[in-house]
Order: C-alpha cells, then structure tokens, then sequence
C-alpha cells in the first residue's frame, strides 16, 4: 500500500500539480465561461455602456424640450413653424429643396 506521504515526494507531487494545471488551462481555454467569453462579454458591456450614457443625455434633452414647450408659447409656436412646418391661417410656404 503506498502511503500518504509517498504522494507529497517531489516527483509525484509535481506530475499531480502539472496535470491539475493542465486541466485548468484547457478548461479556461475551451470551456462554457472561457477567456474568450468573458473578453466578449466585456466588450458588450462597453457598448451598452455607450448605448445607456447615449440614452440619458436624450432622456435630459428631451425633458428640457418639454419643459421649454410647457413655459413658453413663443417656442411652441417657432417649434411647429420649423420642425413641423405648419402655417396660419391664410399664410404660404415655400419650400426649396436642395
């Protein structure tokens, strides 16, 4: 019978270590959560990232766009002439395109 401490001598303990190693590696390398996944997923949550700091500055634009059509008539009115491009009564438009 081979004894506890037979497997701790250097040669056997080395070999063990160098397979455990070995399996680790083709693991991280090859498995379901591998270095490659994790880089993937890293670069996807840049974009959304990018994507969520883009949508809030709209959020913040939008919300002082309603702000300013619900304190000014003035801007209401210059808003649906140009964006919208809607006259009074008896008035013309002309458009030229480019």
């Amino acid at each position: 019978m081979i004894s506890f401490r037979s497997w701790t001598e250097p040669p056997y303990f080395l070999l063990l270590m160098g397979f455990v190693m070995a399996v680790l590696a083709i693991g991280t390398f090859r498995g379901e959560t591998s270095w490659r996944t994790y880089l993937s997923l890293r670069e996807s949550q840049k974009v959304l990232a990018h994507t969520v700091n883009t949508l809030s500055s709209d959020i913040s634009r939008l919300e002082s766009e309603i702000a300013r059509t619900k304190s000014s008539p003035e801007y209401v009115h210059k808003l649906l002439r140009d964006k919208y491009r809607i006259t009074e009564k008896g008035e013309q438009m002309l458009l030229f395109e480019d």
